[in-house]
């Protein structure tokens, strides 16, 4: 790809005004969305991105490598928790008692909505108390 865009990205990163997560997520959603422009054809004469040249891409090693989280990462705050965890009962009061089941199944698991979503049925370990 352009270089540009990359070096912009990196820059973003490196004055704290894009964490390295997002541009990691940039990147390959639009190394995605050019090889799929490719692929159904868009890049060819009368398509939406008709005259896009092949070296317009982005190429492996423009993709930066995927930080690892020290600490807490993406977790919601303490005082958020406690928060959330007192307004459980006015939740309940409002959405009723399913809604309060699933966000307590959230907040004791450390999940989130689409990682519990994508769980299987049989997902559970039982002791050999079956609990």
């Amino acid at each position: 790809m352009h270089s540009w865009f990359v070096f912009r990205l990196g820059h973003l990163e490196q004055t704290e005004t894009l964490s390295a997560n997002r541009r990691l997520q940039i990147v390959r959603h639009v190394r995605t969305l050019l090889r799929d422009a490719r692929d159904l054809g868009l890049t060819r004469a009368g398509g939406c991105a008709a005259g896009l040249p092949g070296e317009f891409a982005v190429r492996a090693d423009d993709i930066p490598d995927q930080q690892s989280v020290d600490g807490p990462g993406r977790a919601l705050p303490n005082e958020v928790m406690n928060a959330l965890n007192d307004a459980l009962s006015i939740l309940e009061e409002i959405s009723g008692r399913a809604a309060r089941v699933a966000v307590e199944l959230l907040m004791d698991t450390g999940r989130r909505p689409d990682e519990v979503c994508q769980l299987p049925l049989d997902c559970l370990d039982k002791d050999a108390d079956g609990k």
